[in-house]
């Protein structure tokens, strides 16, 4: 047999065994042809399947199970019995497949470099389309990075998933890592006059964008695995990022959450530094006393401290605590336990009784360097002992102290490659998996004696599951330009809803002022306010109160009991249209068994803006009468639909739209 072939409903694929190549054919609209696999030693030497003299097909059975139904082919690559190459093929009929290799070597085999999927001939992937866009997808939510849909000739190297679609039929090829134990994934593609004719899937990814100086870590041992690579063509590429999460979920669950959307405030955004008790109170008191009976969830009313809590006496922290609970809300506090400052290196690690300080503590090149800052935070190393007493210490403090909710950030540093203590640990996802895993049990019901709520601040998509909530963005304000930045992040990411987390973090909600910038305009409170409901989603809202604008938009926003119970099912809306380019979608639609919610946003800051939106798209009938509700202006009207919904927004404004079905 020359060449292997496996057809269903929804692609072919086949393996040319003298050649090495494969090829993958869903039905004419997306062909990938003459791809290969490739590894690489210590040495840097390259080697790819193609490279050995002979291959043979070893495996192929019948596969039913929790991803699918289908079957497992496995290729054999070697010169002799010494070395081996597998190439291990997954094919589903429910329409994607996963490839991984497998490397078998009776010398211990070192590598920081593995590619499934490489595909380098002119027009080896086709795409029915006109306009065909590479998705930029960053590794993390730091410095303020952003989605971006390229021209296929400007693409940028992905992490961890991408898609590559037509713009204007959304039909798209998704692929993306579905292991996250040692690598960082990255996908490069690369192409001209809306042809693709590079992809690169690989694990081994290092650069500015993981936040790494060094190169990725090597993996070594008899035998060695690259990631596990999920490949699918899906009429739209939306329906694929879905398939691609809850396959994600299937291999790690999302972390178990028994309560509901937490409702309340947050520090960091309305005071920053100057976070002091009395503030604190002064806050648990305005909402006690103007809108907690609104602005709730089961009863549920969280006040956070963010960074600076530590300034307080442990006095006065114990107190402010015990104010909270008076006023029948429950209390939040911060931790960031990957990093400190320079200020610190030669102070003694809280929790290790003067064993450490923090410059034992620092991640370190193999030369002994300390790496460089980010965000002007030097990272720790998540396996050294002294960090680990470190978060002992402070995750035994939470509990002592009652909190509820946990804020944890800067959580990207545990990521990065470097010379780690635990010489079992070789590279940065490995590292954040074991400093990850510590933590959150630490903080588990089992430890804590109840459920304490766990929400991620600046920390990579994958690996997924030690969080309740993700914040979907880097920092979001209050202005229009900061809801716009933190919807271009739901745009792609709202399928982690329900999925890798329970929910998406928002960010706080900024309504009037963020203590360092300028008020924002009522519209645009309005706007940031409406960008966190429909996010799937926590409600923390961060806003100074000694500001009478701040009381008064607060009694307004936050006591729409319709709007809020959008909100506090914890359901996330999905993009409809509007995204191009860095742009955020503008339009997004959620689907309730008796209502169709339609959120839109005009992010523009002195023009209106008219949406004309497609009854057909929308997927209600034309000639039906509907029952039409605008849940910020309170009127309802009757409505015969013809051809479109017509809206007007004023600038840097946006509105929720409840259609009865």
């Amino acid at each position: 047999m020359k060449v292997y072939t496996n057809k269903n409903n929804h692609f072919e694929f086949s393996y040319n065994l003298v050649s090495g190549k494969f090829d993958l054919n869903y039905n004419k609209q997306c062909e990938i042809k003459n791809c290969f696999s490739c590894i690489q030693d210590v040495n840097f030497k390259k080697i790819n399947n193609t490279d050995f003299k002979v291959r043979k097909l070893i495996e192929e059975t019948k596969i039913n199970g929790k991803f699918g139904n289908g079957k497992k082919i496995v290729i054999s690559n070697y010169d002799d019995d010494d070395f081996v190459l597998k190439q291990i093929f997954y094919l589903f009929e429910e329409g994607y497949l996963f490839v991984q290799l497998e490397v078998s070597s009776k010398a211990e085999y070192t590598t920081n470099y593995m590619a499934p999927i490489i595909a380098e001939e002119k027009d080896s992937i086709s795409i029915i389309g006109k306009n065909i866009r590479t998705l930029f997808v960053p590794f993390d939510n730091d410095k303020w990075v952003r989605f971006i849909s390229y021209p296929v000739k400007f693409s940028e190297q992905s992490y961890e998933f991408t898609a590559i679609y037509d713009e204007q039929t959304e039909n798209g090829l998704v692929l993306g890592s579905l292991t996250h134990d040692e690598w960082k994934t990255g996908i490069r593609v690369r192409g001209k006059d809306n042809k693709v004719n590079h992809i690169e899937v690989y694990g081994g990814a290092s650069s500015e964008q993981t936040r790494d100086v060094l190169p990725h870590g090597n993996i070594k041992g008899n035998i060695v695995y690259s990631p596990l690579i999920f490949v699918g063509f899906y009429d739209c590429y939306k329906t694929g990022f879905e398939t691609f999460g809850n396959l994600n979920a299937k291999i790690r669950p999302a972390l178990k959450w028994n309560g509901s959307v937490p409702f309340g405030w947050n520090s960091w955004a309305a005071l920053m530094q100057t976070l002091t008790f009395d503030k604190y109170i002064e806050t648990s008191d305005f909402f006690k006393k103007n809108i907690q009976y609104s602005f709730n969830n089961n009863s549920n009313v969280y006040i956070n401290f963010d960074a600076f809590w530590n300034t307080l006496s442990s006095e006065k922290l114990v107190e402010a605590i015990e104010h909270v609970r008076h006023n029948e809300q429950k209390p939040g506090i911060y931790i960031s336990p990957f990093v400190t400052h320079e200020s610190s290196f030669d102070k003694s690690v809280i929790g290790t009784n003067g064993n450490y300080t923090y410059r034992d503590l620092l991640l370190k090149d193999f030369e002994g360097n300390i790496l460089p800052a980010v965000d002007g935070l030097y990272s720790l190393d998540p396996t050294h002992p002294g960090t680990i007493y470190k978060i002992n210490y402070e995750t035994n403090k939470f509990i002592e102290l009652g909190v509820d909710y946990v804020k944890a950030d800067f959580l990207g540093h545990a990521a990065r490659e470097g010379n780690f203590y635990n010489k079992q640990i070789t590279t940065g996802i490995q590292a954040y998996n074991y400093g990850m895993t510590y933590f959150v049990e630490n903080l588990s019901p089992s430890k804590a004696g109840k459920d304490i709520f766990i929400s991620l601040s600046i920390a990579p998509i994958f690996p997924h599951g030690f969080g309740h909530a993700r914040r979907i963005s880097c920092d979001a304000f209050g202005t229009i330009d900061q809801s716009e930045y933190l919807l271009n992040s739901l745009t792609y990411l709202w399928w982690m809803n329900d999925c890798l987390y329970r929910y998406n973090d928002p960010d706080h909600i900024v309504i009037y002022k963020t203590y360092d910038k300028v008020s924002s305009t009522w519209n645009e409170a309005l706007s940031r306010f409406n960008s966190a409901i429909i996010c799937g989603t926590v409600m923390l809202n961060s806003d100074d109160y000694q500001y009478k604008e701040a009381r008064e938009r607060a009694k307004i926003l936050f006591t729409n009991e319709k709007v809020n119970n959008i909100a506090k099912t914890g359901k996330t809306f999905i993009p409809f249209s509007g995204n191009k380019g860095e742009k955020a979608a503008d339009i997004f639609v959620r689907n309730d068994e008796n209502a169709l919610f339609i959120a839109l946003f005009n992010y523009s800051i002195c023009d209106e803006k008219q949406f004309d939106i497609s009854l057909q798209d929308l997927g209600l009938s034309l000639g039906k009468k509907y029952e039409v509700e605008n849940l910020w202006k309170n009127n309802t009207i009757i409505f015969e639909f013809n051809e479109s919904l017509k809206v007007n927004l004023a600038c840097a404004s946006s509105t929720i739209i409840k259609i009865h079905t």
